[in-house]
């Protein structure tokens, strides 16, 4: 995770910029271990304590299928992988459906996205678990024509792409560190070594829309109160307000 600033940072808005705040997604990427799941606390924290309206879809396979797949990726890749594109389709339709009928003070946060997958899918042809004959069928499943880009899915005047960077080591540390046995047994440094070159790859489709920030180091968590949860501290993500202009 980021660096925490060690200076006392106020990213308030007056009740006149959080009503002209226009609204926007947020597609939130990294590979397993990258903290997503952390900043996407802090950052929810961040524009509900300024008066914004916090949606979140959450990454949500199905726990039975996500079981079948990391107990045997090579014989479950290629369908989980279309299980995951339908799921990731319909969530991006109903962000840009929530701030289009929305259009200012509220933000909504894909915990993984479209782009997400298609690293996956990717990095899964590179290592033979999927066959190529089999990619247009997942193109068309992810809603990626022929010759298109992925950046179809991701319209600047509507959208920003964070990607959280980590290497194999902090991911696999990290995974260690959440205790969940399956990923422990499924997820090897040469899996996250091509996962992270396929995850470069594909995210720099995304053009203007994209930022990244190396998310290796380490950060104490602070205890909030309202929902007695542990949060990263403001500081934690100052980067990542800043760079969405929403400060």
């Amino acid at each position: 995770m980021h660096t925490p600033v060690r200076r006392k940072i106020s990213f308030t808005m007056s009740d006149d910029e959080v009503r002209k705040q226009k609204s926007f997604v947020l597609a939130l990427e990294g590979i397993p271990g990258s903290g997503k799941s952390s900043a996407v606390d802090a950052l929810v924290k961040h524009w509900s304590t300024n008066g914004c309206k916090v949606l979140v879809k959450e990454e949500k396979p199905d726990p039975f299928f996500l079981g079948l797949y990391l107990s045997n990726m090579p014989r479950y890749a290629f369908a989980f992988q279309i299980h995951m594109a339908t799921e990731r389709r319909v969530a991006m339709r109903e962000a840009q459906d929530a701030i289009a009928a929305s259009p200012y003070n509220t933000v909504v946060i894909l915990d993984r996205s479209i782009a997400g997958d298609w690293a996956f899918e990717k990095h899964l042809r590179s290592v033979g678990w999927i066959d190529e004959v089999e990619h247009p069928a997942y193109r068309a499943i992810s809603g990626v024509r022929v010759g298109e880009s992925i950046s179809v899915h991701y319209p600047p005047e509507t959208t920003r792409v964070v990607h959280l960077s980590v290497t194999p080591e902090t991911s696999l540390r990290r995974i260690k560190m959440r205790g969940n046995t399956s990923e422990i047994a499924a997820y090897t440094e040469a899996y996250m070594t091509s996962l992270i070159r396929a995850y470069e790859s594909v995210l720099s489709q995304c053009g203007p829309v994209l930022r990244t920030f190396d998310w290796n180091a380490d950060v104490e968590m602070e205890h909030d109160a309202e929902s007695g949860k542990s949060v990263l501290p403001t500081s934690a993500i100052a980067p990542i307000i800043k760079s969405l202009y929403v400060h």
